[in-house]
């Protein structure tokens, strides 16, 4: 015998418990962001600069929107007024990633 899990209830749901499970899925997607002590974001900012330095390609991980994003690319620019990476990816295309928003950097 085979469990179709939820499946097979939401045929006797009104349609406002069916979007609450919907809803209670999509939730539970969604990741917090961690925080970062002192010596991984000055471990964080030596590698951007090693990268800018010598134009070495990067991939950054970000969070945004209760989730996690990458861009791998170059570092165009550290922007420490407006606190700011720019990463061009290999289609030329400029990803502004704030300095709060990053989570990790490795060189590709």
């Amino acid at each position: 015998m085979r469990d179709r899990g939820s499946i097979k209830w939401t045929s006797m749901m009104l349609p406002e418990h069916k979007k609450m499970l919907a809803d209670l899925y999509e939730e539970q997607k969604h990741f917090t962001k961690p925080t970062l002590d002192e010596q991984k974001l000055e471990e964080l900012n030596d590698i951007v600069r090693v990268a800018l330095g010598h134009t070495l390609d990067v991939k950054v991980t970000f969070y945004r929107h209760q989730a996690f994003y990458s861009v791998k690319g170059q570092v165009a620019k550290i922007d420490e007024l407006h606190k700011i990476v720019r990463i061009i990816d290999d289609s030329s295309a400029e990803h502004r990633v704030p300095f709060e928003d990053i989570v990790n950097i490795e060189i590709d």
